[in-house]
């Protein structure tokens, strides 16, 4: 094993909930696949004191250690699960968010792993998931594990891929370079829909630049259902959604999509900032 190979880290957000217990194995194959270690991960909290509740002392070091005495007994248990998988653990009292952040900026970890919880079609829009909230506002890619996903498939990608937007190399390659080393293959996909208008000079040089970058072009009535209609025809394992440094409307209706996508998915979904 290569000093490289070793240095990969994925980190999965652990909850104990049935959701997040199942990105946990999701993530055990992703890390078997490219012999990266993992780093189960949990945000504590420390009890809310009332002032007129009196004289109330709060051990937080001890909260933290038997939180983390917790993570131990969940990483035993995955270790006789899974031979030689080497997995490590941390805790914190900080956002999810802030914590993915700070080991992303020193590059510790290459990957976030996530479960979806399954809600009513009113909560999904009221409470959301750490994992669409955070999907492409960090730079490391976040997959997002539906929790009724239970057949763990590493075998083939689908990127979806605007060939509408300048193309450029890091984008594709980083689709390109997770597919190589989790041994996956990778489909760039442009989901072309009707409302689109495509005519054109300029029409005629993005397609060629696509045929370039052997990017298949798929009609559908709209990008989320051309996204689930490819994945079908395809038994496609993997959703790869990019997030662009646009306008603020942009980013709202890229925010959007990966939401819709990511709740309606039957496969797990990854958000790349790009």
């Amino acid at each position: 094993m290569t000093t490289q190979q070793k240095s990969k880290k994925i980190l999965v957000g652990i909850d104990y909930t049935k959701s997040s217990l199942n990105a946990l194995e999701y993530a055990v194959g992703l890390a078997k696949q490219s012999r990266a270690s993992l780093i189960l991960f949990h945000v504590y909290e420390f009890p809310v004191v009332h002032t007129n509740a009196g004289l109330y002392m709060v051990d937080y070091k001890a909260i933290k250690r038997d939180d983390l005495a917790k993570l131990e007994q969940l990483k035993a248990k995955t270790l006789a699960k899974h031979k030689g998988i080497e997995i490590e653990v941390g805790n914190s009292n900080m956002s999810f968010k802030s914590y993915v952040e700070e080991l992303a900026s020193k590059k510790k970890i290459h990957v976030v792993v996530l479960g979806l919880e399954t809600k009513s079609k009113i909560s999904k829009f009221i409470w959301g998931s750490t994992g669409v909230d955070i999907a492409g506002k960090i730079d490391c890619p976040v997959v997002i594990v539906p929790e009724s996903y239970h057949q763990h498939r590493y075998a083939s990608i689908l990127a979806a891929v605007d060939y509408k937007q300048d193309l450029k190399r890091v984008v594709i390659r980083k689709a390109e370079q997770f597919a190589k080393d989790h041994k996956m293959k990778a489909d760039l996909v442009h989901i072309q829909t009707d409302d689109e208008l495509d005519f054109g000079l300029e029409a005629g040089q993005r397609r060629k630049e696509a045929e370039k970058w052997n990017i298949k072009i798929f009609k559908a009535k709209g990008f989320s259902e051309g996204i689930k209609k490819y994945v079908s025809q395809n038994k496609s394992d993997l959703v790869v959604l990019f997030s662009r440094k646009h306008n603020l409307v942009y980013r709202l209706f890229n925010e959007t999509n990966t939401k819709t996508i990511a709740f309606n998915s039957n496969v797990p979904v990854m958000s790349v900032h790009a």
